[in-house]
């Protein structure tokens, strides 16, 4: 498999993805970081910011985005990124 296609087919690099996910974590829009917090759950891959922001995130007095950011913090790739 080539390395620039990730695994939902768009043509998009690894790279490209984190980082459209992390400006959506860092919007501030409480709708726009939940999205972004969904899509990291389908793809198995993570950056080092991106957990960073997700730990930010779960700091915050938004309930819904502070528990979307712990669970994001659970998964494979993030505890992965997290143990480097």
């Amino acid at each position: 498999m080539d390395s620039k296609i990730n695994e939902t087919g768009s043509g998009k690099s690894q790279r490209e993805v984190l980082d459209e996910i992390l400006i959506e974590l860092r919007s501030g829009d409480e709708a726009r970081c939940l999205e972004a917090i969904r899509k990291l759950g389908t793809i198995n891959f993570n950056s080092e910011a991106v957990v960073l922001q997700l730990e930010k995130l779960a700091l915050q007095d938004n309930l819904a985005v502070r528990q979307a950011a712990l669970g994001a913090l659970d998964l494979r790739t993030s505890l992965f990124v997290s143990s480097k």
